[in-house]
């Protein structure tokens, strides 16, 4: 892929816009599902696409900016569930990367933390 996110169909220098579910994420990328209903990036992503993903960790954070690309797409077998797997280009692209990947790595380890109390 180019090392330029996914450019709008319709409006002109304007990245594409897609609507998804973080369903895993390390220091090293994310999964991605659709939201239900939602069959843009079913029709869309493929690998080696550029996305420059932005999401929120919580409520309370700042909205993080990460340019990502696509390096899976997996359908599961007797479901319309797809699954895209996503890396996070390296620095300079991604100026701020070292920064986020420290506060994902701390939202991963309070995450499992909460759910090991569960258990």
């Amino acid at each position: 892929g180019e090392d330029t996110p996914i450019m709008s169909a319709v409006v002109a220098k304007q990245p594409e816009i897609y609507d998804g579910i973080i369903t895993d994420i390390s220091g090293g990328g994310f999964a991605i599902k659709a939201k239900e209903g939602s069959t843009l990036l079913d029709k869309s992503l493929e690998q080696g696409d550029i996305i420059n993903a932005q999401f929120l960790l919580k409520q309370e954070y700042q909205v993080m900016e990460i340019y990502s690309e696509v390096r899976s797409k997996h359908k599961y077998k007797g479901t319309e569930i797809t699954i895209w797997g996503l890396m996070f280009l390296p620095e300079p692209k991604n100026r701020h990367l070292k920064n986020y990947r420290n506060k994902i790595l701390r939202f991963v380890t309070e995450r499992q933390r909460q759910l090991m109390a569960m258990k």
